[in-house]
């Protein structure tokens, strides 16, 4: 996926805001993921990181209930931080691509589809463990 600036601090922000208000870890925790994030290099490095960790948000909180995805996305847009509901459709499109493709193309495809394994309906986990396997069987 390429992310311009504007969406990685957006990620960053969100990272940030679960990290210390879902989590419970301070700013200045040195495990605090977004200085673990801040510490990352090369940027690419890091851009692949984030994203791991927002699909990682995103699959934690997938059985959460619609007004806390409500309360959640009104604190994340008021920090013009990526609220669950974007970061949530990001992902999805993403993973139509990849099975519409039919392949998983580089290492963000595979966890991409790896994340979306545990919340994904039987016929379709059975799909994605098809399209990891082969990843795996080439690499």
């Amino acid at each position: 996926m390429a992310m311009d600036t504007r969406t990685f601090e957006r990620m960053r922000r969100t990272l940030g805001i679960f990290a210390t208000e879902c989590k419970g870890i301070a700013e200045t925790d040195e495990i605090h993921p977004v200085r673990v994030l801040d510490a990352m290099h090369p940027p690419a490095v890091a851009r692949k990181g984030l994203q791991m960790a927002v699909s990682d948000i995103v699959e934690e909180l997938s059985s959460v209930s619609r007004d806390h995805v409500a309360r959640l996305d009104a604190r994340l847009a008021e920090c013009d931080a990526m609220t669950l509901s974007e970061a949530r459709l990001l992902f999805s499109r993403r993973l139509r691509k990849v099975r519409k493709r039919g392949v998983i193309a580089n290492e963000d495809d595979y966890y991409l589809v790896r994340n979306a394994i545990d919340f994904a309906e039987e016929d379709e986990r059975d799909a994605l463990w098809v399209l990891l396997a082969d990843f795996e069987g080439r690499g």
